[in-house]
């Protein structure tokens, strides 16, 4: 199963919403197209990080600012428990608004399909 990233357009918002970063799938750990696993703690802390910062948006991973991170959720499987939100997928979702709305035309075409933020981070390998 491959997740939904990009979950839903609003023209009327200018807003794209959908996944960030997914953890898990069905329980188990999701592992990214570059083989990556981050456990829904860590995607909390560095997205509240990322929140504080500048929460920017660009597109493939470079070049110049496309627009702003406006909404970030995350959704561990504790944080649904709580407010009654039954989901197979855990991990952080995003509300972005981009500076230029053919972006969003982009979206609602499928010539983008995920997210690009501008966050840094710092990888370790974890062995189990």
């Amino acid at each position: 199963m491959t997740p939904v990233t990009i979950c839903k357009t609003d023209r009327s918002l200018g807003l794209i919403i959908g996944w960030a970063l997914v953890s898990t799938i069905a329980g188990k750990p999701y592992f990214d197209r570059q083989g990556d696993h981050v456990p829904d703690d860590q995607a909390t802390k560095a997205f509240a990080r990322f929140m504080e910062g500048d929460r920017i948006l660009k597109l493939n991973h470079t070049g110049s600012v496309k627009g702003r991170v406006i909404f970030c959720f995350p959704l561990s499987a504790d944080i649904a428990r709580s407010v009654g939100i039954q989901t197979q997928q855990t991990g952080v979702l995003i509300g972005v608004k981009p500076d230029d709305p053919a972006i969003l035309d982009m979206f609602d075409a499928g010539r983008i399909g995920g997210f690009s933020i501008g966050g840094r981070g710092t990888k370790t390998e974890t062995v189990h």
